[in-house]
């Protein structure tokens, strides 16, 4: 009699570890990586480049299982299988430990990436996409593209991939935490069913966006950022202005410790405003923004807020709780935090594809599911991407959003996946 093959296992990263117990059809905890090509998919061509793609990536071909008193990721023989698409973005991925954690699709000229977010964050996903879509189209044009060139500039180990980089660099000794958040505005609104997002997406020049940001001496960030906290800020009733609008922005933080992990190593920082007497002029929000950015954007700041989370996994008593009892804990504790955010805003900054595949590229974007309102931008080959997802049926922030982008000087081609014209 044969032994059963014994596959080898890792326990969830520790922001990962939220993601399985608040879990819901309206919030999946599903991103999205699309890019359009200048032609029709080729599904069998795809299919190689997934096959050739996810030998670099091992913990892709893992699946999710929940132990005794923690979840954790496991090797799995599963292959992946392109798919046409079918459903609407990011729908609900996780549904059993039976199936793989992210699906590649294709409709038309778009290629997709979708990823359940306890696999792995946007960078690591973003590197996996980054391949795939490179090896598809060296397959596609092999006359054209031609000669010795990397499919993505990610050169890391498999110990290096697989590393969780928050219990390497959780330094137990740190006792400094960072001050909390006060709670934030809610956007209200009709919401759509179940499963269902409204997005909204602009596609603009880099080079128009970059110089927007430069007249108010700031980063795109700083100024998307500060454009949608004015946006939110309009939508305010007077009785609403108690409250501040706070905005969650993802970091990724291997730019801040060593890693070069593909799994999740990001954290949040908050940046907001009060408007207790209206709102100011852009010029304003810009330099409350900055300097917030300015404060937070440190490893002090984010080594405290990565400390403040490993303490909670590190706590011997945290250990021998059953798994039901954590994902209680977990759902309450997730909750509190959601008080503390009106939005939120992520942005990849600017993907590389080598130079010879641009010429097959419109554009790339990203989007994630929510249950309230996010923006997500990426910029490639001199396009940005702005989409913005949401759980609410009228775009009205995202509307005010474009038309001030717009006033700035930046021209914007919109997309939306409702029916109706979207003026910009």
């Amino acid at each position: 009699m044969n032994a059963k093959p014994t596959r080898t296992w890792n326990r969830l990263d520790n922001a990962a570890k939220i993601f399985p117990p608040t879990t819901t059809r309206r919030d999946p905890k599903v991103f999205r990586f699309s890019c359009r090509l200048t032609e029709e998919v080729e599904p069998e061509l795809l299919q190689q480049a997934l096959d050739a793609t996810i030998r670099d990536f091992p913990v892709f071909r893992c699946i999710l299982k929940s132990g005794a008193f923690w979840y954790y990721l496991e090797e799995s023989s599963l292959a992946p299988h392109v798919q046409q698409e079918t459903a609407p973005p990011c729908s609900t991925m996780y549904k059993s430990s039976k199936k793989l954690l992210f699906q590649v699709l294709y409709f038309r000229q778009r290629i997709s990436l979708e990823v359940y977010h306890a696999l792995t964050d946007g960078t690591g996903a973003m590197q996996f996409f980054k391949e795939l879509v490179s090896r598809y189209l060296s397959l596609r044009h092999p006359d054209t593209v031609t000669g010795d060139f990397a499919f993505t500039d990610y050169d890391a180990s498999f110990t290096q991939r697989m590393n969780d980089s928050f219990d390497h660099y959780y330094d137990r000794k740190n006792k400094q935490r960072n001050p909390g958040d006060p709670p934030a505005f809610q956007l209200r609104g009709l919401k759509n069913p179940e499963g269902v997002m409204t997005i909204l997406e602009g596609q603009a020049p880099t080079r128009e966006l970059l110089l927007a940001a430069k007249g108010y001496g700031a980063t795109a960030t700083v100024l998307l950022t500060s454009i949608l906290l004015r946006n939110i800020g309009m939508e305010m009733r007077v009785a609403d202005r108690k409250k501040p609008v706070i905005l969650s922005i993802p970091v990724n933080l291997r730019n801040y410790f060593d890693s070069q992990s593909a799994r999740n190593f990001f954290s949040l920082i908050p940046a907001g405003m009060a408007f207790p007497h209206g709102v100011p002029p852009l010029s304003e929000v810009v330099a409350v923004v900055r300097e917030q950015f300015a404060q937070r954007l440190t490893r002090e700041y984010l080594q405290n807020r990565l400390d403040d989370l490993e303490d909670l996994e590190h706590n011997p008593m945290s250990r021998i709780v059953p798994l039901p009892l954590k994902n209680l804990a977990m759902k309450t504790a997730f909750q509190l935090s959601e008080r503390a955010s009106s939005a939120a805003l992520s942005n990849m900054g600017v993907v590389t594809l080598p130079e010879q595949l641009l010429p097959y590229v419109e554009y790339l974007d990203v989007m994630t599911s929510t249950p309230k309102l996010q923006l997500c931008v990426c910029s490639c080959g001199g396009v940005t991407s702005l989409c913005f997802s949401s759980a609410f049926l009228a775009p009205d922030v995202p509307r005010r959003f474009f038309r001030t982008l717009a006033d700035l000087g930046v021209p914007l081609t919109i997309v939306t996946n409702r029916s109706e014209e979207e003026p910009t």
